[in-house]
């Protein structure tokens, strides 16, 4: 948040409000049960609460969570390629993890 007066000549800021948005694409996979889960409720209509994402597969401390709200779903379907959907979404709340 600005926090510059009219007399001064350089800007200065405070803490302010965060927020958190992005997307993700989910490829899917008939044997990865929890990210069936996540597409058969985003297509069932319903928004899950909570996007777990692992930054990196061989550690576990590296991930981080967040409450969401779907606001863009695009499924790519192509012969003989990877079964895509990417998802946009925006953030509610705090983010937890680690990087």
């Amino acid at each position: 948040m600005e926090n510059t007066t009219v007399e001064k000549f350089t800007k200065t800021f405070l803490p302010g409000i965060k927020s958190s948005s992005g997307s993700a694409t989910i490829l899917y996979d008939p044997f990865d049960l929890p990210t069936l889960d996540i597409l058969n409720s985003i297509f069932a209509g319903s928004i899950p609460a909570v996007l777990f994402l692992n930054l990196d597969t061989t550690l576990i401390d590296k991930s981080i969570s967040i409450n969401m709200f779907v606001t863009q779903v695009s499924l790519t379907v192509s012969l003989r390629e990877a079964i895509a959907t990417s998802v946009s979404f925006q953030g509610s709340g705090d983010i937890t993890g680690a990087f």
